[in-house]
C-alpha cells in the first residue's frame, strides 16, 4: 500500500485562504469582546454623525438619521460580535474540510465542500455588505472614509475568495 501523501495544491489554496479569513474574523470577533469601547466608540460616532455634526456644509439632509442612544451600539456589537463568531466558525469548518481533501482524507465530496464554502463567504461578504449599507444610511463615507474603504476592501476580498472557491469546480452547480 502507497503511503505516500499525495497533495492537490488548489485544494491546499483554498483551505488556506478559506481558513485564514475565519481565523481572521475570529480575532476580530474575539478583540470586539474583550476591546469593546473600541467598536462602541465608533459606531456611536457614526449613529450619533458626530463628524457631520461639526460640519456645517456637509450630510445636511442626512441629520434627521441620527441615532442618540448608547444602548444602540452596545447592543450592535454584542449582535455584530456572535455574528461574527459563528461566520468564522463555518468558515474554519469549511477550510479545515478542503484541506483534509488536499490530502486525501475526504470528510465529504468536494461539491459539497465548495458549496459550503461559497456559503460561508457570502457569509462573510454580507457582513461587510452590512456595514456598508448601515454606514452609507449614516453618511459615514464623508467623514469616516477610512473605515468605509475598510469594509470595501473586505468584501473585494470576499469575492475574490468566492471565485478561488469555485476554481476547478465547472461540473457543479452550487
Amino acid at each position: 500500500m502507497d503511503m505516500a501523501l499525495k497533495l492537490d495544491g488548489l485544494l491546499v489554496a483554498k483551505g488556506f485562504f478559506v481558513l485564514s479569513l475565519g481565523s481572521w474574523l475570529l480575532l476580530a470577533a474575539f478583540n470586539n469582546i474583550v476591546d469593546q469601547t473600541t467598536n462602541v466608540t465608533l459606531l456611536n460616532r457614526m449613529l450619533r454623525m458626530e463628524g457631520l455634526l461639526k460640519d456645517h456644509e456637509l450630510g445636511l439632509g442626512l441629520r434627521p438619521r441620527l441615532m442618540k442612544s448608547s444602548l444602540l451600539a452596545n447592543g450592535l456589537i454584542k449582535c455584530i460580535s456572535s455574528v461574527q463568531f459563528l461566520v468564522a466558525l463555518f468558515l474554519i469548518g469549511t477550510g479545515l474540510v478542503f484541506l483534509s481533501l488536499a490530502i486525501g482524507r475526504a470528510v465529504m465530496p468536494e461539491h459539497l465542500a465548495t458549496t459550503m464554502a461559497t456559503l460561508a463567504l457570502l457569509c462573510f461578504a454580507s457582513i461587510w455588505a452590512f456595514f456598508l449599507i448601515g454606514g452609507l444610511w449614516f453618511g459615514y463615507w464623508i467623514k469616516m472614509g477610512n473605515i468605509q474603504m475598510t469594509h470595501f476592501t473586505l468584501l473585494i476580498l470576499s469575492l475574490l475568495s468566492v471565485i478561488l472557491v469555485n476554481l476547478g469546480n465547472g461540473n457543479q452547480c452550487i
